[in-house]
């Protein structure tokens, strides 16, 4: 999933879009990472319990109910 993919499943889930300002890309930047879950499932015996919509709505609830 891309960054943008991200930012868009966070903008769906608060209901509201993200202000975002973009720069030109800054010295030591990572273009591309290699973080592969297949690894992390077979070295690690990685399993995640919850997908990534479910736990940024999880979040944004818990942020929710707990912001002045």
């Amino acid at each position: 999933m891309s960054l943008l993919n991200a930012i868009s499943l966070a903008e769906k889930i608060a209901g509201r879009k993200a202000n975002l300002t973009r720069f030109d890309r800054q010295k030591g930047d990572v273009r591309h990472t290699k973080a592969r879950l297949d690894q992390a499932k077979n070295k690690l015996a990685y399993q995640p319990k919850v997908g990534l919509e479910e736990g940024l709505a999880s979040e944004w609830n818990w942020i929710c109910a707990n912001s002045d």
